[in-house]
C-alpha cells in the first residue's frame, strides 16, 4: 500500500521517493521506499524475534546507516511509541502508522 510520496534532495541530486508497506518472506511487517529508478532503499528493518512486541501498524524503524540521511522525511506519517529494540551496535525505533496517512 503507498502512504506517501516525498522529493528529498541527497548526495547534491533530487529524488522522487515513495514509502509502501508490505511483508517480509517471514510475514513481518516491512516499509519499502522506491526511488526514481526503482527500490531506494528500506525504512523498517525485520526482526522477527521481537515480533511480539509490535501493536497494529507498527514496525521496526533503522535509523541507522545509509538510512541516517533520509528517514526523517517521513517522521509526520508516523508517531515513535518510545519503545526501541537492540540491533547489533544500534536501536530499531519502533513506529506506528499514523491513522491519518491511512
Amino acid at each position: 500500500m503507498l502512504i506517501c510520496t516525498e522529493y528529498i534532495k541527497l548526495w547534491g541530486e533530487e529524488h522522487y521517493l515513495e514509502l509502501h508497506t508490505g511483508k517480509y518472506s517471514d510475514g513481518g511487517p516491512a516499509l519499502i521506499v522506491l526511488g526514481d529508478d526503482g527500490p531506494f532503499g528500506r525504512l523498517s528493518v525485520n526482526l522477527p524475534k521481537y515480533m511480539d512486541l509490535l501493536g497494529e501498524d507498527e514496525f521496526f524503524v533503522k535509523t541507522w546507516s545509509e538510512n541516517e540521511a533520509w528517514y526523517p522525511i517521513f517522521w509526520k506519517y508516523f508517531e515513535f511509541t518510545g519503545k526501541t529494540v537492540p540491533v547489533g551496535f544500534a536501536d530499531a525505533q519502533i513506529w506506528k502508522l499514523k491513522k491519518e496517512a491511512l
